[in-house]
């Protein structure tokens, strides 16, 4: 075991830098922390586990199909790569291998998920797609070692054809499939920028090159007639092979998690993946995507919805709690001061020029202003926190903020004292409960105070969170207690449509608690996105309420003072379970001694989707259609 360790860490795990902690590549603006890194302040990372699908189509009215879906393998269709040395694998240990490569400890079945996913998307009739896999997987056996590990999970039936690059002179770059049979060939690899946009538009512009069964017998495949960039889809863990150097764009893309997760029995492993990996959210949204594209605008702005249905008795009652994250919706990414009177003196002040090696200016740069928008952001959120909580004079609502994260309430606290928007809460509440310091702060009188929550008798959801402030009002704000300028007795009873949740777009699609129970929220949903961020480099799951727009902040002030006016919004069920695995270290090193985790050296793989390359068995064609008949529940 202790060989095979060494073996399976050929890279220096300690040395890797955890998802959205980028570096700086040496250029700090004058001021900022004297430390190698800026180290982001994150979320904890539960929310960040579901697909984001867009579509870039200039033209929205034009409704143009889906013809191939292109999967990168690595972390993709894989959660991560555990490959053979030569890429072989005896029937003994096909069980273990689609185990740990396939399977996840977070939700059931997900290989079997994964062939119902690809059966339906593969389409049958005339409604028929290609899947194909695009991955920089360089196992020894090259395109071979990817066919055979598909072939152990049963996968390798849907997909048509299967590229590897960068290009190698030493093997082929390509497989394709003829009837159950796949043969190894060499695509013009060498003649294309070594970029998976670059890639995919010479595949659009000569399929028959990337898939010789359509140059021999293109009217098998009408669906790959006059195929374009515009009719792929690209599923991806890497946001940079989305865009390409000069400027060319993937035009509908599904972007696939990354995260650090303790692995089945292999310890922690940093950037893992998986489509589907921690919910069947995943598995809907990209059904939904495929077929209906035009749905999934790329827009970078907040979208407002009842989750109610119309004409219900409660339609129209009133906002009364506007209840905000933290990070990534008041914040564009959250970057924290780590000195300890920031953390814990809920009476601090920012006095001086600076906190820790942060100079005020630069705190406020990095966690609230965009470079993306002409003005100060903070300004603009200011105006917008003071009409919300005083739409007139003679009605007020609550303001306050609900942070998942394991640093206490007072460094937020802090944070929005830098920015001067603490003013305008309330209450702010920290989620799961937290030894580090109180998990709640409210303010009274203008004064605040830190209190002890209920937040270790709740599961560590915002849904859940907001149905115990419901259930327990006096005990999240100790205020309604009291009198003065804070006394909020008058907000009470709350109902669930009472309250407007503005939170990230990962994590509002949920409106029901983890035992089930389903409160009909409003809710408003601040776009994510994985921009180059001021001297941070590639930042994942940024957010930012008016990071991009200022039509956030008047949205967001329409959707409180009449929520009925926004369309009620199906939302798709995401419930996962938690399988019991039992031990997998020991049998993958039985089964196969030579097996080891394959990681991209330069950038992540990409699999090739297939399932076009010859006709489809009766029995997948009717099970696909069967499924095509089923209706969306509504663009994630």
């Amino acid at each position: 075991r202790a060989s095979y360790v060494s073996g399976f860490r050929s890279v220096n795990l300690e040395a890797l830098r955890p998802m959205g902690q980028a570096p700086c590549h040496g250029r700090r603006a004058p001021g900022l922390p004297d430390q190698p890194n800026l180290k982001r302040s994150s979320t904890l990372t539960g929310q960040n586990y579901q697909v984001r699908c867009a579509e870039r189509l200039v033209k929205q009215s034009d409704e143009v199909p889906v013809k191939m879906v292109v999967f990168d393998f690595d972390e993709t269709l894989t959660l991560t790569t555990f490959m053979s040395d030569d890429g072989n694998y005896a029937e003994d240990s096909y069980e273990v291998t689609t185990k740990i490569n396939f399977e996840s400890p977070w939700v059931d079945d997900r290989t079997e998920k994964l062939r119902e996913l690809l059966a339906d998307l593969r389409g049958c009739f005339q409604h028929k797609r290609t899947l194909a896999v695009l991955t920089r997987n360089d196992n020894k056996a090259g395109v071979q070692g990817v066919v055979n590990l598909l072939k152990v999970a049963r996968l390798d039936s849907f997909f048509s054809v299967i590229w590897t690059m960068p290009w190698s002179p030493q093997l082929p770059n390509g497989a394709y499939r003829t009837g159950q049979e796949w043969k190894l060939f060499n695509p013009p690899m060498n003649r294309v920028k070594d970029d998976k946009v670059q890639v995919l538009k010479c595949v659009a512009a000569s399929i028959g090159d990337w898939f010789p069964p359509a140059a021999s017998h293109m009217q098998d495949f009408p669906q790959l007639m006059d195929l374009s960039i515009a009719n792929i889809v690209l599923v991806d863990d890497d946001h940079q092979n989305f865009s390409s150097a000069d400027g060319s764009k993937i035009l509908r893309y599904c972007k696939v998690p990354r995260y650090d997760a303790q692995f089945h029995d292999f310890g922690m492993l940093p950037d893992i993946g998986g489509l589907g990996a921690h919910s069947d959210y995943d598995f809907e949204a990209l059904r939904s995507f495929v077929d209906t594209p035009w749905d999934f605008q790329e827009e970078f702005k907040a979208k407002c919805y009842e989750t109610t249905k119309s004409g219900g008795e409660d339609e129209q009652l009133p906002v009364k709690l506007v209840v905000f994250a933290l990070d990534e919706v008041l914040t564009l990414a959250t970057f924290m001061p780590e000195v300890e009177e920031f953390r814990t003196d809920a009476s601090w002040e920012p006095t001086g020029d600076r906190v820790d090696k942060w100079r005020y200016f630069d705190l406020n740069q990095y966690n609230f202003e965009s470079p993306w928008v002409q003005g100060r952001r903070l300004y603009k959120l200011r105006s917008m926190l003071r009409e919300l909580r005083r739409p007139s004079q003679d009605e007020r609502r609550i303001l306050a903020v609900a942070a998942q994260r394991d640093g206490g309430a007072i460094e937020v606290l802090n944070l929005l004292k830098v920015g001067k928007l603490d003013q305008y809460f309330s209450a702010i509440w920290t989620f799961p409960a937290s030894s580090v310091g109180p998990n709640g702060v409210y303010r009274a009188d203008g004064a605040w105070q830190a209190f002890e929550p209920p937040s270790r008798q709740m599961n560590p959801h915002m849904t859940d969170l907001i149905n115990n402030v419901l259930e327990n009002t006096a005990d999240w704000m100790p205020q309604l207690a009291g009198g003065g300028d804070e006394n909020l007795a008058d907000i009470l009873p709350l109902k669930p449509e009472n309250v407007v949740l503005v939170e990230n777009e990962q994590i509002a699609e949920r409106t029901h608690t983890v035992d089930g129970h389903v409160l009909p929220l409003r809710l408003c949903r601040v776009a994510q996105y994985d921009e180059p961020y001021r001297a941070c480099g590639i930042l994942h799951n940024m957010g930012g309420l008016g990071a991009h727009t200022d039509e956030d902040y008047a949205t967001l002030v329409k959707f409180c003072a009449e929520p009925w006016q926004f369309p009620c919004k199906g939302a798709i069920e995401k419930v996962a379970s938690e399988p019991d695995f039992g031990v997998v270290f020991e049998q993958a090193v039985q089964r196969v001694p030579t097996i080891r985790r394959m990681r991209e050296q330069q950038r992540r793989r990409e699999p090739d989707e297939g399932g076009s390359g010859s006709p489809l068995d009766a029995e997948d064609d009717m099970v696909a259609c069967r499924r095509s008949q089923r209706t969306s529940c509504g663009a994630p």
